[in-house]
């Protein structure tokens, strides 16, 4: 029985844990459509590292940084505010 509550606890922890995390990239993308007033569709996110997440998209590109809020451990949803905006060095 034990074994089954341990079982059900990681998966539930893990699937958390999963939606966190993709949702940065949702949080970053609908950030930087509005930072760099161009369409959600056209902005590209990648992580550059940590917590740190790069925009790209209407020839310019943000780097954001990102925070979980969390409850009992719990991530809830992450806040990410823009560190830095600029063109891409190829559109330069």
């Amino acid at each position: 029985m034990n074994k089954i509550r341990l079982t059900i606890t990681i998966g539930i922890f893990a699937t958390i844990s999963l939606a966190g995390c993709a949702s940065r990239y949702t949080v970053v993308q609908d950030r930087a459509a509005y930072d760099l007033k161009c369409s959600r569709d056209g902005i590209e996110v990648m992580n550059i590292g940590g917590e740190s997440y790069a925009a790209k998209g209407c020839k310019q590109e943000a780097v954001y940084n990102c925070q979980s809020v969390t409850k009992f451990l719990f991530p809830l949803y992450a806040v990410c505010s823009m560190e830095s905006k600029n063109q891409p060095n190829s559109l330069k």
